[in-house]
């Protein structure tokens, strides 16, 4: 038996193991100096930090199951593209995401194993990334030899790790389809971002070339233009909702995002909980993960004059006084 086929029985067996959540099991098909380099913060080395540690990822997530998508095996070295199939205990939702994992064997048995994916509950079609020579940790060393895999990508510098916690928004990527769907003639109403296709006004535009004529073309205030935030104040934020603003409460942003991004950034810390819409804005979930916090999504419930926010989950979710 060549090492390209021991190396696919191998890895039969080894996904077999990790399904039936056995660590002494899951440990036995690793070298003694085998280290998993994973997205998490640290590597696991060696069989029996391995085994527990697969045992810990499927409970947490309900059972997890995996499934072998692809494998493409060289001699001593391979690729699997994988999808694992979990619950959220917290929420009880059902989810499904994609990864990559790039192997090494020795004598039959997993010397090493290198991950790439990200974590989105949200989406079936997230997580797989592909690149041999991305390093998760400074001490990973690279290939000794170039590897030629059909699943392998570009080679990548290597990038921070709080990037594995950053989520993903899939609106643009409803409007590329929306854009492929019109450009064959198809009538689209673009209310999947805030973008809509409509003219903008006239007043506007000419207030705003009469401001380049004028020179206003460098740098303002870090909060907006006086004028604006005044008018904001006096006549939107203030008297519209009966509320009292005086300038200096209202900041000028380019959108919501980083709003929501400083927001979190000056209030959360790390391993705080935050209460986010769901379904709502991807990105309140995708920004407090990628912080540090835990997101706790609340949903809505029906009532008798329509939908309104789940207060009894809101309380189930928020933390009791005195804790």
């Amino acid at each position: 038996m060549d090492s390209s086929q021991r190396g696919r029985e191998r890895l039969e067996v080894y996904f077999a193991s990790c399904n039936a959540g056995d660590d002494a099991e899951i440990a036995a098909h690793f070298t003694p100096d085998a280290v998993v380099w994973a997205a998490n913060p640290r590597p696991a080395r060696g069989p029996d930090e391995i085994g527990p540690m697969w045992v810990k990822v499927r409970e947490r997530w309900g059972g997890a199951r995996w499934e072998v998508l692809s494998t493409v095996v060289e001699g001593d070295r391979a690729a699997v593209e994988w999808a694992m199939h979990g619950t959220d205990r917290e929420s009880g939702r059902a989810f499904t995401f994609r990864g990559s994992d790039h192997y090494e064997f020795r004598d039959g048995l997993i010397r090493e194993i290198r991950q790439w994916w990200t974590f989105d509950p949200t989406r079936l079609d997230t997580g797989l990334v592909g690149h041999p020579t991305f390093r998760p940790h400074h001490d990973l060393r690279p290939p000794e030899t170039p590897v030629t895999l059909a699943t392998v990508g570009p080679a990548m510098a290597e990038l921070a790790q709080r990037l594995q916690n950053l989520g993903t928004e899939t609106a643009f990527a409803v409007s590329a389809a929306a854009a492929d769907w019109k450009a064959k003639g198809n009538t689209v109403y673009p209310f999947h971002l805030g973008d809509i296709d409509l003219p903008t006004p006239a007043n506007v535009v000419e207030a705003m070339a009469r401001a380049v004529a004028d020179g206003h073309t460098g740098y303002c205030a870090a909060p907006g233009i006086a004028p604006l935030r005044e008018a904001l104040a006096a006549d939107d934020l203030g008297s519209r909702r009966s509320m009292t603003f005086s300038p200096s409460q209202v900041v000028v942003q380019p959108g919501g995002k980083p709003v929501i991004t400083k927001f979190i950034q000056a209030l959360m810390n790390p391993g705080d909980g935050v209460l986010y819409p769901n379904p709502g804005y991807p990105i309140y979930e995708s920004q407090i993960e990628y912080f540090g916090g835990r997101a706790l999504p609340y949903g809505y419930a029906e009532t008798p004059t329509g939908f309104g926010i789940d207060l009894e989950r809101i309380r189930e979710l928020a933390p009791k006084p005195g804790c």
